[in-house]
């Protein structure tokens, strides 16, 4: 299987203002190649759990160096997936997967 997206993860820090509110940004970890799987219908079941608003799943290599985690997030074409459970074959082989199922988010 070819992976033939460029990808972004990216973690949610918060920075503390001038005024003392809180501001809650985001910062890229890496840039990885994975593969975009959309979902069919509004409903997905995947890995025995069912997801309503899943938009798909990311295929990617794993890499021990970058954890995927749900605190996290994937930036694909402009747009926002919020990771809602991440699928790692535990095998940590150079061909390992990682499965990350996301969702649409608008942030």
């Amino acid at each position: 299987m070819r992976l033939t997206d460029a990808i972004d993860i990216q973690s949610r820090a918060e920075v503390k203002s001038a005024t003392g509110g809180i501001t809650e940004t985001w910062t890229t970890d890496c840039t990885v190649r994975a593969r975009f799987e959309p979902t069919g219908g509004s409903e997905m079941w995947v890995y025995s759990r069912s997801y309503p608003t899943a938009a798909g799943v990311f295929k990617l290599f794993y890499d021990p160096n970058n954890v995927l985690t749900t605190a996290k997030r994937i930036v694909w074409e402009g747009r926002n997936y919020d990771i809602v459970y991440v699928r790692d074959s535990g095998k940590r082989s150079v061909r390992s997967f990682i499965y990350a199922v996301v969702e649409n988010n608008a942030s």
